[in-house]
């Protein structure tokens, strides 16, 4: 028996009756990307193309050769199968021991990133971002980049960090890969894991349908998802195991093929092999208990995630044409174009969480009754950049 195929429409009739005089346009809302979230999705023939079809994830931990016990912390973490290992602030007298923690775990891979931008023979981190973060030689990360060959990771987690949506931040992404592509090897790419569930999962699929789009031979590379910390807490901070988690599943059912995750009391400076340990079993439990690797794009068809998708990238093509007609990275990056952008978005940010209309649990909603919201930044104003520094709106602290 051949059932009638009912359409939008007939959906819409059939939820408005149940809404009792409500219109099917009183339930939709607009997110940060302008983006209409309906109140229902049918099948509107959108697929995404160029998704990982390997499944698995590799997990990474990020240590400081700054930290007098990052020796002890780099072995626990390579017996306890951790797979990436990417050490900062390396100098000359740090190789020596990094080859001898690891020389036992040729799997693994190793990643540096050193002194800064000039003359660092083990950066693997980009110039540029370097000097976002620094607040100077700009020009000069710029013109390294340009010349750069060889492996670069292109962090796209700190436009996201800085105000931008998931529009913005792809948008930038691009534009400082379209600038240095035909010179990088073996890009690594990454991008930061946000409070927006399923727009996170839709960002990570609408980046690879981007990426074969706009470089459609570009070398293999590898997509990296990082923690974010805007929405981290320093008041409550197993709190921030659950907010972990979360961002660890949209990670990984998005498509990254390596996550990394801060432990939950890195703001507060205290992180231990404690801590470490907790964010690295998040990625053991999605693994052995909750089986997440086993199957590649597991969202594939789905009507909500593919129409989120496809609006992703329909805006940040749009976004990314316009900047490309305006001057390309390079002009919008010295000119503070991009900086102007993303300040402004931050300022939407801060005002929404402000007045309550963004909710977040435990923080400016549901509050314990001995926190008081506070409102910091986690690094200061660096007065030679307009480029904003991470913020840090909803730290509770005791009263």
């Amino acid at each position: 028996m051949d059932f009638p195929k009912i359409n939008l429409e007939d959906w819409k009739k059939i939820l408005e009756k149940e809404l009792k005089g409500k219109k099917f346009e009183d339930l939709i809302t607009q997110t940060e990307e302008n983006i209409p979230i309906l109140p229902l999705y049918t099948d509107q023939k959108k697929s995404s193309s160029f998704q990982n079809e390997k499944p698995g994830w590799k997990y990474m931990l990020i240590l400081s050769c700054r930290n007098p016990d990052w020796k002890n912390l780099a072995l626990e973490a390579l017996q306890n199968d951790t797979d990436n290992l990417y050490f900062l602030n390396v100098s000359d007298n740090h190789v020596a021991d990094i080859q001898e923690v690891t020389k036992n775990f040729p799997n693994v891979d190793i990643w540096y990133s050193g002194h800064g931008i000039l003359g660092d023979a083990y950066q693997t981190e980009c110039p540029v971002y370097t000097s976002l973060r620094m607040g100077d030689h700009l020009s000069t990360a710029l013109e390294i980049e340009k010349s750069f060959s060889g492996q670069i990771e292109l962090r796209g987690d700190l436009y996201q960090e800085a105000g931008g949506s998931a529009v913005e931040t792809l948008a930038c992404l691009l534009l400082h890969l379209h600038a240095i592509h035909k010179n990088v090897q073996f890009p690594v790419i990454s991008l930061g894991l946000g409070r927006n569930y399923f727009m996170e999962i839709a960002k990570f699929r609408a980046l690879r349908q981007l990426i074969g789009h706009f470089f459609p031979s570009l070398p293999n590379y590898k997509l990296v998802a990082y923690s974010c910390l805007y929405n981290k807490t320093t008041g409550d901070i197993h709190n921030n195991i659950l907010r972990l988690t979360t961002e660890a599943m949209s990670g990984v059912i998005g498509g990254a093929d390596c996550i990394c995750l801060d432990p939950f009391n890195h703001l507060t400076g205290e992180a231990d092999a404690f801590s470490y340990k907790i964010s690295r079993n998040i990625s053991h439990l999605l693994k052995h208990e909750s089986f997440f690797d086993k199957v590649a794009d597991p969202l594939k068809g789905s009507y909500f995630i593919e129409d989120l998708t496809q609006s992703i990238v329909v805006h940040v093509k749009e976004l990314f044409e316009k900047w490309m007609i305006a001057g390309g990275f390079e002009k919008l990056i010295l000119n503070e174009t991009i900086q102007d952008v993303l300040n402004r978005k931050l300022k939407i940010r801060l005002e929404k969480f402000l007045n309550n209309e963004d909710i977040y649990v435990g923080i400016n909603q549901y509050m314990p009754k001995d926190f008081k919201r506070e409102i910091i930044l986690s690094h200061t104003q660096i007065p030679n950049t307009k480029f904003l520094p991470i913020l840090q709106i909803n730290i509770p602290h005791h009263a």
